[in-house]
């Protein structure tokens, strides 16, 4: 009940991969990982270490308190 009170609503996000990101390691490989917000609601994903083609392959569940105002940062 407490997060019915609270929030409006939950968006659910799938980040799968990402694709020919730039290389910043001196070898040429990266260490990406991907920070969303949404209003208050910050999630971050794993870092995958050493690659330019990351797959996360991870599930988030954002909390929303006013989904009319918000955008996915």
């Amino acid at each position: 009940h407490f997060l019915h009170d609270v929030y409006d609503g939950q968006l659910f996000v799938k980040l799968k991969k990402g694709v020919n990101f730039p290389a910043m390691d001196p070898w040429g490989t990266s260490d990406p990982y991907v920070v969303m917000q949404l209003g208050e609601c910050v999630v971050k994903s794993k870092i995958i270490w050493a690659t330019k083609d990351p797959n996360w392959n991870e599930s988030f569940r954002i909390n929303v308190k006013d989904p009319s105002a918000k955008y996915l940062q």
